[in-house]
């Protein structure tokens, strides 16, 4: 799932024809390629499934490809349910459920809903009952913070299963980690899973189906983490242990960054250069208003970032975004090829959370545009920049003077 930049500088350069700078771009083809390449690890007997919070703009590229789509909110579902097929399934989870919701999402066949807690088993199990329709859940199981059911209350809604007419509990749900690049901490915590639902079924006599895994194996971010490049042999582990333990269940397993992490690239300019207390800083017209990498406070650690002008020659850098606050760093004391005001610099791994989880609305500062280049070398435009001030005013365009 290595990125090779050389592969679409040309895209790039036609995107910087006709737009400036900042961007997001978003390769179809290599994003297909990397669920390609983990469908024939997990094979047929595993079903893949797309935890879409960690790119949703892709989401209609892959829908072929994938089985199971898993939605943490209602928003996110809408755009499952726009884009995905009659024949695919939608695991509705998330923390937080409103009634009218859930009341909503389960008209759609598709939808499978997880309960995090006994409020939802409730609300889920008389949504149903208003309806008059019978719905397939997963319990989500937590692993000691806010996610998921003890297994006390796991324990409780199992053994009193009876009483709650119009669901079905089809399967059990863990999302284990994120960010992991580990393979015993993955194992122990597929034996964990197995341990209790083994205990669940010889305590109260009750068949699980289906179990939902996701392990959230490690993308590797910083310069640090370059040598971490263990992906297939994780999956390959954790498709094996899912298998031996599966005796005979459906086993869906959860991906979530390691689809769309290095289809994305993030470009910004630089348009500023200076000398402060004996350091080179270069600020850019985007910052962490635009992007933010897993684990990344303010420059503590360096990603994988390079300038995009050929030169051969090379500093050391402070890379700045435009952002009224010290802590707008993206790159602190990094080696860069030596650049001027105008060049661009490109963030790669940036297919994955980058782009939603940055403080987008500080500073009323424009949204960056968004590209994909698709399977015939087109490159597209499904976003354009989008102006923020009218987002944190009661100034709306008509208004602007």
């Amino acid at each position: 799932m290595k990125f090779e930049l050389k592969e679409i500088n040309k895209d790039i350069q036609i995107v910087l024809q006709h737009h400036k700078t900042p961007f997001y771009l978003y390769n179809v083809s290599h994003l297909r390629k990397n669920i390609e390449a983990i469908k024939s690890i997990l094979t047929e007997d595993i079903k893949l499934c797309y935890s879409i919070k960690a790119n949703p703009l892709v989401v209609s590229y892959m829908q072929d490809l994938v089985t199971y789509f898993e939605v943490c909110s209602y928003g996110e579902y809408e755009i499952c349910r726009e884009y995905i097929g009659k024949d695919k399934k939608i695991i509705f989870g998330g923390v937080c459920k409103l009634k009218e919701e859930i009341l909503e999402a389960i008209k759609d066949k598709r939808i499978i809903v997880t309960i995090e807690s006994i409020t939802q088993l409730h609300d889920i199990n008389e949504c149903c009952k208003l309806l008059g329709i019978t719905k397939e859940v997963f319990l989500r199981m937590s692993t000691g913070n806010q996610f998921g059911l003890s297994m006390v209350d796991l324990e409780e809604i199992i053994s009193q299963r009876d009483k709650y007419k119009s669901i079905k509990i089809k399967g059990v749900q863990l999302y284990a980690n994120t960010q992991c690049f580990q393979i015993n901490k993955e194992k122990e915590y597929i034996k964990q899973l197995f341990e209790v639902i083994d205990q669940l079924e010889k305590n109260y006599g009750y068949k699980i189906n289906i179990i939902d895994y996701g392990g959230g194996i490690g993308v590797p971010y910083y310069k640090k983490d370059l040598e971490k490049t263990n992906w297939e042999e994780m999956l390959q582990a954790i498709s094996q242990e899912l298998r031996d333990k599966s005796n005979g269940r459906q086993i869906i397993y959860e991906a979530g960054r390691i689809i769309p992490a290095s289809c994305g690239i993030y470009v910004s300019s630089v348009c500023d250069q200076k000398i402060n207390n004996k350091r080179r800083y270069s600020i850019l017209d985007g910052g962490i208003n635009h992007i933010k990498y897993y684990g990344q406070a303010f420059g503590g650690r360096n990603v994988i970032a390079k300038v995009l002008n050929g030169q051969e020659e090379k500093d050391i850098y402070t890379v700045c975004g435009p952002l009224c606050t010290s802590n707008d760093i993206l790159l602190r004391q990094m080696e860069l090829a030596k650049h001027n005001i105008g060049d661009k610099i490109i963030f790669l791994n940036a297919g994955a959370y980058c782009q939603t989880e940055a403080a987008g609305l500080f500073l009323s500062r424009d949204l960056p545009a968004i590209f994909i280049i698709d399977e015939n070398k087109t490159v597209k435009c499904v976003r354009n920049k989008i102006k923020t001030y009218t987002i944190n005013s009661t100034l709306t365009n008509k208004e602007r003077k």
